[in-house]
């Protein structure tokens, strides 16, 4: 086959995962650069806030020397203002280093000359030998406080909300960067289900079509329609199942054919079995008789109607027990076949045995009883060959009397010949007695 089931899965996934990839992965990158941008952008605000308030701090810092001084006279303290100044000018050429904009820098540029005021006034006092209660230190303080000292925290107060400002928007358009890539997130995976869910039904009638074809044709074939042939072109596994199944359905075609002759002549030949069955049975001069669970009778033949004078009608569904045994028998027969019943086993069941029966008027007859055991369907039935040998009895008892009879006959015979004989006996010694008598009287 050109195409598979996985080898199209697989094309249509990429055609559709690709340009996905590529759109959101565009859209991620440049998020990516947008927030690294403001990344950058809030550190160096960040940064700059820093050391516009370290600057202002160094400032302060830079006044109080000269105040102590001019309250104490102590000169340590031009070594502490050289080195806050020295602090000072390193973090103007930072803030200069750091900041391009026009207004910043038109504030950094006052803000330096400012300073400059400030670094000589204070040199200007440190130079005063006796600044404590000095009219003119006090001057030249004021002037550095107010005039140049306060303007400049002024000035770094609008440079530090300039830079306020700036890391406001920078922080601003980072969150939003950081925003966008959620939406990039959510909105890429809502995208991809979509994707998918439509990747889902398209291709699911994709195969669910000739799937649902098969299924059809193989319901059909399930109900013994063995003509149905399925028309599926889809160039993959599943084109190739239609195929087997109309291979299999052509076989099933053939085979049933054949089946359906053999179970033609084999159904002749059961229904000719069965009729010469039933032929025999009917025809039979025993009486037949089936029973099944609970002594139920279900087949009874013409010699049986003859010999009980029954109607089949008569006994059908009726239990034997109550039709032709009598009330002696009935328990011990009744006890007997649930044995039979169980195990198809019991002391008459495979042999010949002579009973009474009982016939419809209520007549009691002598019967030679023949039972042989079937098990069907898991249940065992009994079949039974009934004689009447009422004739029979008749004669072995007329011949009983006659054999009596001839008995007594030959005993009676053989008494007269030995009372023949001892007379015979009697008369030779008579005989000898006379003769000897004759023969003395001779003498």
């Amino acid at each position: 086959m050109p195409f598979r089931i996985r080898t199209k899965l697989i094309i249509a996934f990429f055609a559709i995962i690709f340009p996905f990839i590529a759109i959101v992965g565009a859209i991620a990158l440049y998020n990516t650069k947008t927030i690294h941008t403001a990344l950058l952008k809030a550190d160096a605000t960040s940064e700059e806030l820093h050391t516009v308030l370290s600057l202002q701090l160094a400032i302060d810092k830079s006044l109080m020397p000269g105040n102590d001084y001019i309250i104490t006279g102590d000169k340590r303290y031009i070594d502490e203002f050289n080195n806050a100044s020295k602090d000072v000018e390193d973090l103007i050429d930072k803030v200069e280093k750091t900041h391009e904009a026009k207004e910043e820098r038109e504030i950094l540029k006052a803000i330096k000359l400012a300073w400059q005021n400030i670094k000589d006034t204070s040199q200007k006092i440190f130079t005063i030998p006796n600044p404590i209660g000095n009219r003119e230190v006090a001057t030249l303080m004021g002037e550095m406080d107010y005039k140049w000292a306060y303007p400049v925290i002024k000035m770094l107060d609008k440079h530090h909300e300039i830079d306020r400002k700036e890391h406001a928007e920078a922080v601003e358009e980072l969150q939003g960067g950081w925003r966008m890539s959620w939406v990039i997130m959510i909105g890429g995976a809502v995208i991809l289900i979509t994707f998918g869910v439509f990747f889902v039904l398209f291709y699911s009638r994709i195969f669910t079509r000739p799937i649902e074809t098969i299924h059809n044709g193989a319901d059909a074939i399930a109900h013994g329609d063995f003509k149905t042939r399925l028309d599926v072109k889809t160039g993959d596994e599943i084109e190739q199942l239609s195929n087997a199944m109309n291979e299999m359905a052509a076989q099933l075609d053939s085979f049933y054919s054949n089946m359906q002759a053999m179970v033609d002549e084999r159904t002749s030949e059961l229904k000719e079995s069965e009729e010469r069955s039933r032929t025999i049975v009917e025809t039979a001069k025993d009486a037949v008789v089936c029973i099944k669970q609970g002594g139920i009778i279900y087949l009874w033949n013409k010699s049986a109607e003859e010999i009980f004078g029954y109607k089949a009608d008569e006994v059908m569904n009726r239990s034997m027990h109550d039709v032709i045994c009598p009330e002696r028998y009935k328990e011990k027969a009744a006890e007997g076949f649930k044995v039979f019943s169980r195990a198809g086993i019991g002391p008459v069941v495979g042999k010949t045995i002579e009973i009474e029966g009982l016939k419809k008027d209520g007549t009691e007859f002598p019967v030679e009883l023949s039972i042989s055991a079937m098990n069907i369907r898991g249940e065992w039935h009994a079949a039974g060959i009934i004689r009447d040998i009422t004739a029979r009895k008749e004669t072995e008892k007329k011949i009983a009397e006659q054999v009596d009879f001839l008995e007594r006959f030959h005993k009676a015979s053989v008494q007269r010949e030995f009372r023949i004989k001892e007379v015979r006996d009697e008369n030779e010694v008579l005989k000898k007695k006379v003769e000897e008598m004759g023969k003395n009287r001779n003498k």
